[in-house]
């Protein structure tokens, strides 16, 4: 082990051997579960005389919701309201057994990564502009960045008290109005599939192929919670009261 850590490589410590079904055995399988830094564990039973006969996986749900959050964060540029609705919703869909997992994660991890993410729209390191090889580079540097913000928030109080209440602004329209056509579906299209080619999660949403009024305004909302970046919607527009409509 000593050898390893010459090298600046990361070991694990050998832990003590316990039974299955006992307290320790419970402590260690709860630890595994709130872990943040690792995906899981793989576990080896050993009979008396030390030959494995059973090997089983356990995952980290802390983990699990550390990817969910980066993910939400990143592809989904979410920040604020949108991204604490975004995981208190995946936490409140959670079997009971795993949120019973997930309390301290909730108690400190949910802010912080509320306010990382609004850390990354205020200092320009994410935007709306940002493509898909901004999106990686974030991925990569995600640790690192991490560790500057709370430097950052640690040693500013302004900064601290920004990321604190920080909303993103508010979201630019644009409406195509022209007879039909004239090229609107096709121009929002090449749109859509600019924002996708660009790294980015846009909902196209037609009205015909939603198959009519309710079902159109019911695939919006449901595209509104989805925390897409761009919302594209194709309707038929033939005056302006249909299109403030």
């Amino acid at each position: 082990m000593a050898a390893l850590q010459s090298f600046g490589l990361d070991v694990v410590t050998p832990q003590p051997a316990v039974e299955l079904g006992t307290d320790e055995y419970a402590v260690l399988r709860d630890g595994v579960a709130r872990r943040l830094n690792c995906e899981g564990a793989v576990l080896y039973g050993c009979n008396e005389a030390g030959a494995v006969v059973r090997m089983w996986k356990r995952r980290s749900h802390a983990y699990a919701m550390e990817r969910a959050a980066q993910e939400a964060i990143v592809t989904h540029r979410l920040c604020g309201v949108a991204l604490r609705s975004r995981l208190a919703g995946k936490l409140a869909g959670l079997p009971e057994e795993v949120r019973r997992c997930l309390g301290d994660w909730e108690a400190e991890r949910l802010d912080y990564l509320v306010r990382f993410a609004a850390w990354l729209h205020l200092t320009r390191r994410q935007t709306a502009r940002t493509d898909l090889g901004g999106l990686q580079d974030l991925r990569r540097r995600w640790i690192t960045l991490r560790n500057q913000f709370t430097q950052c928030v640690a040693a500013d109080a302004h900064v601290r008290s920004q990321v604190m209440h920080y909303e993103p602004s508010g979201d630019d329209t644009v409406v195509c109005v022209g007879p039909q056509g004239c090229g609107k579906s096709t121009f929002s299209r090449t749109l859509y599939a600019l924002l996708r080619q660009a790294g980015l999660s846009p909902c196209w949403i037609n009205q015909d192929e939603a198959g009519g009024e309710r079902q159109f305004l019911d695939a919006i909302r449901r595209a509104q919670r989805g925390g897409h970046t761009h919302l594209i919607m194709d309707k038929m527009n033939l005056d302006e009261a249909a299109r403030d409509g």
